[in-house]
């Protein structure tokens, strides 16, 4: 390619002021800058260490590796048999061909002394029974509230039997609310309620018996025979082994009364008769409770619901009072 003519340079004035045409074939040269000295510098070191690096890389390349030599060395480490595989084996699959090559142990086979011992019956070990602690809230009386009950069922007991039925009326409607829902305490308060209804009714049994007692009735207690002479509001008189006894009507002898009363009972025999002379008996000064049971028990066999009274005879309230 032709290079292009450049542009006439304008004339240059001189002293004379004429133009002046210089005119050259020689290509301009280029100008180097300092910076291109820099870039040669540079690659010529570049080349240099890169030449470095790669006559120096077998020597240097075992040392860049410790990791894979440390390796080496536990692999080294776990191959202990010759006959196995030069490769690493995991912990877990060590653990598991080491497990795998523990001869297995057969169980024990019994002897005839074992055979015996298995054989033979199990002692009987029993633990001893172990107290029962029930709540007291739930299942028993609160102290104070069962002290008050027996207090007031024992006035009332002192109050039957001396006949003062207003008085032990009032004491076990006392004893009563005093119970409150405690189911003991209301059943034996209960009980003393049934006992007064007895005694009541007890007294028009025996005045109407009495009354029935006319003059020459003889009445027999054990070897005893007793003919009556006279029984008032006032007093009585009997007559026994050819003696004549009199006195005043309170004081007329408890077996005489009671004989009078069981006849006056057979002729209407009931099975309650029983339950009645067995409260006559209590109300003796000196009860007999062995006599009381016996003739409740007796009434008990003809009459089953009257069995809600015995009970009482295991009260402690009545042999504190007896």
């Amino acid at each position: 390619m032709q290079r292009p003519t450049p542009p006439p340079v304008p004339p240059a004035v001189g002293a004379d002021h004429l133009p002046v045409v210089i005119v050259s074939t020689r290509r301009p040269a280029k100008r180097r800058g300092r910076w291109g000295a820099a870039a040669a510098v540079s690659t010529l070191l570049a080349v240099a260490a890169v030449t470095s690096a790669i006559l120096a890389w077998p020597y240097l390349e075992p040392s860049l590796r410790p990791g894979k030599r440390a390796s080496q060395k536990k692999q080294a480490a776990v191959v202990t048999n010759r006959d196995e595989s030069p490769r690493v084996r995991k912990p877990a699959r060590e653990e598991r061909t080491q497990q795998e090559r523990q001869p297995v142990r057969e169980p024990p086979r019994p002897t005839s002394q074992d055979r015996v011992e298995r054989d033979r019956e199990p002692a009987d070990v029993r633990k001893p029974p172990q107290p029962v602690t029930l709540p007291q809230e739930a299942d028993q009386p609160d102290a104070r509230v069962s002290e008050n009950v027996v207090r007031m069922m024992t006035e009332a007991a002192k109050a039957i039997r001396s006949h003062d039925y207003t008085a032990a009326e009032a004491a076990i409607g006392a004893a009563k609310d005093c119970a409150g829902d405690e189911p003991e305490l209301a059943t034996r308060v209960d009980r003393w309620g049934l006992l007064l209804d007895y005694a009541r009714q007890l007294d028009g049994h025996v005045a109407t018996a009495i009354a029935s007692a006319n003059e020459g009735r003889e009445y027999t207690i054990g070897d005893r025979t007793i003919v009556i002479i006279e029984i008032g509001p006032d007093g009585y008189a009997y007559r026994e082994a050819g003696t004549t006894r009199r006195g005043p009507r309170a004081g007329l002898p408890r077996v005489l009364e009671r004989a009078i009363l069981k006849a006056w009972y057979e002729g209407d025999p009931r099975p309650s008769n029983g339950i009645f002379v067995g409260v006559h008996r209590l109300l003796d000064e000196d009860a007999d409770l062995a006599k009381v049971r016996q003739e409740w028990q007796q009434a008990f066999l003809g009459e089953p619901a009257t069995a809600s009274i015995m009970p009482l005879l295991d009260d402690p309230v009545l042999a504190a009072v007896l």
